[in-house]
């Protein structure tokens, strides 16, 4: 959706030729054309993959919106695609998933954006509603204060609820999906969540769990600390430096929470971490293509072999 959205500006498109990219017509139509259908996916997703809040209710709170990823088993969560990492133990019917909740976040907006596009005003508005209690209940029900970081929640003596850190991936979305806003007073936390060499940090890029974890490295070792390109790429797009106008040109269409090019307390920080995740990420897939002859999807965090 969101690269559609963008060649709508043809000057923008650097692709290969596309009729629905490069003329403006044909590229709305499809949308229009695709935008109920994206709905009522969206709409099937938050119905089948509700969290139960009942154990999650503050005095005050307004919380409405999370969820929990079905078919899980101990060892695996393959709906969610980090298909081994580290999650509750033992599964409970009420556990809730941060990354569920930003995945949800993340097609909220990209509806929303959608919505404005084709001028659907009370779509707009529905969206632009749960958009807010997205980010909220991300902050409410997942921070981890002495954690200092998102994690999963569950469910003990069927009515507390205690939060389970398996510091990592699971803990980086909410801002690589663009729901931590710059001055989000816990953006400096997740900034050295990803930056610390002891958690995430790796000469090779940004490990998918943290080192400390019991965990890391452990069983199948898939979502247990090799570097993912996919998120890694995530990370650098919500780190992107500034360069000045030119750049603002190029990406006119973007969520607009790059941090690196807006201000705030963290800006000249994140513009850092950007230029050093980039470099890395370059060497190794280069260095891997040069030994191997291909690009992978996963990189050991250690030795950046693919």
């Amino acid at each position: 959706m969101l690269s559609i959205l963008r060649a709508l500006t043809p000057s923008l498109y650097s692709g290969a030729p596309s009729q629905h990219l490069s003329d403006f017509a044909v590229g709305k139509g499809f949308l229009n054309e695709i935008y109920p259908k994206l709905k009522t996916h969206y709409e099937w997703f938050c119905r089948t993959q509700a969290g139960n809040l009942t154990n999650y209710q503050r005095p005050g709170s307004t919380i409405n919106q999370a969820y929990r990823w079905r078919g899980r088993t101990p060892q695996h969560t393959l709906t969610s695609g980090l298909d081994d990492y580290p999650r509750a133990q033992p599964p409970h019917p009420e556990e809730l998933h941060v990354d569920a909740l930003s995945w949800v976040g993340s097609m909220v907006v990209n509806l929303k954006r959608i919505s404005v596009f084709l001028g659907e005003k009370e779509d707009e508005r529905i969206f632009s509603k749960q958009e807010t209690e997205i980010i909220r209940s991300i902050d409410e029900i997942h921070w981890s204060e002495p954690d200092q970081a998102y994690c999963d929640t569950t469910v003990v003596n069927r009515t507390t609820s205690k939060k389970v850190c398996h510091k990592g991936y699971v803990s980086a979305l909410p801002f690589c999906l663009g729901l931590v806003d710059p001055n989000n007073p816990h953006l400096g936390a997740v900034l050295d969540l990803i930056h610390d060499p002891e958690e995430l940090w790796s000469p090779f890029g940004i490990r998918s769990l943290s080192t400390k974890d019991k965990d890391y490295g452990t069983g199948e070792d898939y979502w247990r600390g090799p570097v993912w390109i996919n998120i890694n790429y995530m990370i650098l797009e919500r780190l992107l430096v500034s360069l000045g106008p030119e750049v603002m040109r190029m990406h006119p269409l973007t969520q607009g929470k790059e941090l690196a090019q807006q201000g705030g307390l963290h800006q000249s920080r994140a513009s850092e971490i950007y230029r050093e995740l980039r470099l890395n990420l370059v060497n190794t897939v280069f260095t891997s293509w040069n030994d191997t002859g291909y690009a992978w999807e996963q990189y050991n965090a250690d030795t950046g072999k693919g």
